[in-house]
């Protein structure tokens, strides 16, 4: 399934990335390690691609800002299993992308 194109926003005082609809993904914050822990798509829209598409803004904006990713919510893990190639690079420093609980 291809992921839909969403707004997706970065709403940095409540630690979460989300959609106009209600979808969200929120982290926790400690120097430059986020964990992301905990995906919510509203019943109504799960299956078209929100989690997938939320997943990816986060993935990108940590990459961005040279943060680590912990993959805590089980809906990222599964992701990036899938996704393989967005966690294979390095961050610019050298340090691993995403790393392990």
């Amino acid at each position: 399934m291809s992921t839909p194109s969403l707004t997706v926003t970065h709403v940095p005082e409540r630690r979460s990335f989300e959609t106009p609809d209600g979808a969200h993904l929120t982290y926790d914050l400690t120097d430059d390690r986020a964990a992301f822990v905990h995906t919510f798509v509203p019943p109504e829209l799960r299956g078209q691609g929100h989690a997938a598409a939320l997943t990816r803004a986060a993935l990108a904006y940590a990459r961005t800002a040279g943060w680590q990713v912990v993959p805590a919510c089980s809906y990222v893990q599964v992701f990036l299993q899938r996704n393989p190639e967005l966690a294979a690079l390095p961050l610019a420093d050298g340090r691993p992308f995403v790393v392990s609980l």
